[in-house]
């Protein structure tokens, strides 16, 4: 990929969208077999990811990539827009069908709720930012090295 940001003739970049999420299977394999309640670290990362716009943004950042290592993100939408606030907009689920249904969107998840405080956007330059309680902030591109060393080959 390259580090330029890339538009195509009507100044649209490729994204994608990560959520938090935890589904009951990773639950249950990070608590252990007998819900061993002190292995619940997920548990913290995960409420301060939903409270991101209070502190700074390398508390922030430092926060998502705990994240990602608890495996709290999954893909969620590859979609094209012109910056984070199209994106958030066009991830609302205010139509019947919901984003899942816009044929300009590809869903990467079954569960397609609306984009959320902590959900992280990847441009296609590696840029990557995170949704805040007030818009967004840039995490850089070391973030998006995390999330591709995770993803499975």
């Amino acid at each position: 990929m390259s580090d330029i940001a890339v538009r195509d003739e009507n100044g649209l970049r490729e994204a994608t969208v990560y959520y938090t999420v935890i589904s009951e299977p990773r639950r249950q394999a990070l608590n252990g077999p007998e819900g061993d309640w002190s292995k619940w670290g997920w548990s913290r990362a995960f409420a301060e990811l939903t409270t991101v716009g209070s502190r700074s943004i390398e508390e922030e950042a430092r926060l998502v990539e705990d994240a990602i290592a608890l495996d709290l993100y999954e893909p969620a939408a590859r979609m094209k827009a012109r910056g984070a606030e199209g994106v958030f907009c066009e991830l609302q689920n205010l139509t019947h069908g919901g984003w899942a249904a816009k044929r300009w969107i590809t869903p990467l998840t079954s569960f397609t709720r609306s984009m959320s405080v902590g959900d992280v956007i990847v441009w296609d330059d590696g840029q990557a930012e995170l949704c805040r309680r007030v818009g967004f902030a840039d995490l850089g591109k070391t973030v998006r090295i995390r999330f591709l060393e995770r993803l499975p080959a």
